[in-house]
């Protein structure tokens, strides 16, 4: 049975993308944009009383897990499970405007001064250590209104100030406090290729940080990047060629949003596998550490936003074929070449014949390489379209209109025609070797400014009482971005070692090592049960109870 997330929403990215993707999910569950569940949508798409099961246009069953991201209300309003983080109001603030009575009002975080983080992972990491038990106990009374609580999603950017610092602080406190939960992020990344250049001057600080609390303290990490994300909402929404200059945030994070919505399909709308975030990740992680996945989407068929391309029928293999082109994942890897799948789950939103599926899934492994100890497996999963909405490509009408995002009874999300019969669409995870191209590039960007001690002592200026005073400080600084490195380095040493034909061997040796090394220590300690001990001026103390 597939428990609850709480999400959380940390920067001004984090929050802007957490915006877009409340907004999707509430039209895709009946549920207006004032927290109220539209019982006419309910019987009007499925001819029958509001209690009834819904049943697709194939008689097929639709659960509605609307507790899964959603709890309701005494006063029978649905409230996202969120909670909006920033160091600086201006975004929390316009959100409150635009949805005044979706999100609980005790959710909104903010820094007392509303100074922001100014960019620096290292103000953006003090502020919540300094204020870590005000952010827990926020998160904690979440917690109580949930039933089966399963984990955490954490949306954030990682170049900026709160999305990196307070989010790396809050993955290390959530993994403290919750460690049997899941927490999944979902984390922006800057471009990294060198041709686009960020206002962020120590941008490749801020990312290396962070990226060393994604790969101790996540469970599993969506990556995305700047370039793929701005490349593609160009191709997507711009039928005009000479517009590809006009693309804006917004559409942008419409893009990630429907990302978000389509990876968790499954478990609003379950099927009888992959209903859980933890049933997904489990068959994409084959080890803790290399839990780093790409997502690719294709084609972009999201039916109530303006300005989409109008897309060709497109058959399974196509989708497919389309889903596993570096061009249309949400991550760029420059000058990636070779490199092996460790894993891949795809997320196809169609109704085609089993034998279809079945040749196509055949004709694609011939082109897909994995990693030699890996099953050769392209694993599907068919997701369902809403329920509440009937599909009309030719009436479409955007989520982010002003009469949808109004507070009173005209901001329902009225059924939408859209006929969305022969679109397919597919959404692909994948787990590879070719991720440490990424890794690497973080290392070369960070090399290049530490170098000159660039920017340094400003950016220490950010870490308060994290740090001592003067040049110790500093090595402490210097020290924590050494560790940093290590970190990131074994990352991209694991990955590399996944190609490797002798892998699984080379693991069982040093499991094996490993068991001999605590053998003997037990053993030198005459410690045969492994209890914990502590040597004191020369003897031999275990502690009590």
């Amino acid at each position: 049975m597939p428990g609850e997330i709480i999400t959380l929403q940390a920067g001004q990215c984090g929050n802007q993308i957490g915006q877009q993707f409340w907004q999707q999910i509430c039209a895709e569950h009946g549920i207006s944009l004032d927290g109220e569940f539209d019982a006419s949508l309910y019987s009007a798409n499925n001819n029958n009383s509001s209690n009834s099961p819904f049943y697709n246009e194939n008689n097929i069953l639709i659960d509605d897990r609307k507790n899964i991201f959603f709890y309701e209300s005494d006063n029978n309003r649905y409230t996202p499970r969120s909670i909006l983080i920033d160091l600086e109001p201006r975004v929390l603030s316009t959100i409150q405007n635009k949805l005044p009575n979706l999100f609980n009002p005790k959710n909104y975080y903010s820094a007392k001064n509303g100074s922001g983080a100014g960019n620096n992972w290292l103000s953006g990491f003090n502020y919540s250590y300094q204020h870590n038990e005000e952010l827990l106990d926020v998160i904690n009374k979440e917690i109580d209104s949930c039933d089966n609580f399963e984990g955490f999603k954490l949306i954030h950017s990682v170049a900026g100030g709160t999305g990196s610092g307070l989010g790396s602080y809050c993955l290390e406190s959530l993994n403290d406090n919750f460690p049997k939960k899941l927490i999944n992020t979902y984390s922006i990344f800057p471009s990294n290729s060198g041709n686009n250049s960020s206002d962020v001057v120590v941008q490749p600080y801020n990312t290396l940080l962070t990226l060393k609390r994604l790969i101790e303290f996540s469970d599993s990490t969506i990556l995305m990047d700047n370039e793929s994300l701005t490349k593609i909402s160009i191709e997507i929404f711009n039928e005009n060629e000479f517009l590809k200059q006009s693309i804006s945030f917004n559409e942008i994070n419409q893009l990630i949003s429907t990302i978000i919505s389509n990876l968790t399909n499954s478990i609003r709308f379950p099927n009888y596998m992959y209903n859980s975030l933890t049933s997904i990740y489990s068959n994409l992680i084959p080890l803790p550490n290399l839990h780093f996945l790409i997502p690719s989407y294709y084609p972009f068929t999201i039916d109530y936003v303006d300005n989409v391309k109008k897309i060709r029928k497109n058959s399974i293999y196509e989708i497919l074929l389309e889903l596993l082109n570096k061009d249309n994942k949400l991550l760029q890897i420059s000058n990636s070449n070779g490199g092996n799948y460790l894993s891949m789950l795809s997320f196809l939103n169609c109704s085609s014949k089993q034998n279809d599926i079945q040749r196509a899934i055949l004709k694609i492994q011939e082109r897909v390489s994995f990693v030699p100890w890996a099953t050769s497996n392209i694993n599907l999963l068919y997701t369902k379209k809403s329920p509440y909405l009937k599909y009309n490509r030719n009436s479409k009408r955007n989520i982010n209109n002003s009469d949808n995002n109004s507070g009173s009874n005209n901001g329902r999300n009225k059924p939408l025609n859209m006929n969305s019969n022969n679109d397919v669409s597919g959404l692909m995870l994948s787990n590879e070797t070719n991720i440490v191209v990424l890794f690497k590039k973080i290392l070369k960007n960070f090399d290049k400014l530490i170098k000159r001690n660039a920017f340094l002592e400003n950016y220490k200026k950010g870490a308060g009482s994290l740090f001592s005073e003067g040049s110790s400080g500093n090595n402490e600084l210097i020290q924590e971005f050494n560790d940093s490195k290590e970190s990131v380095q074994n990352l991209i040493d694991a990955y590399t070692a996944c190609d490797s034909t002798s892998y699984l061997a080379d693991l069982d040796s040093d499991d094996e090592r490993n068991g001999a090394v605590v053998e003997e220590f037990e053993h030198e300690n005459n410690n045969p049960g492994g209890s914990t001990q502590m040597e004191v001026d020369g003897e031999i103390e275990t502690p009590g109870l």
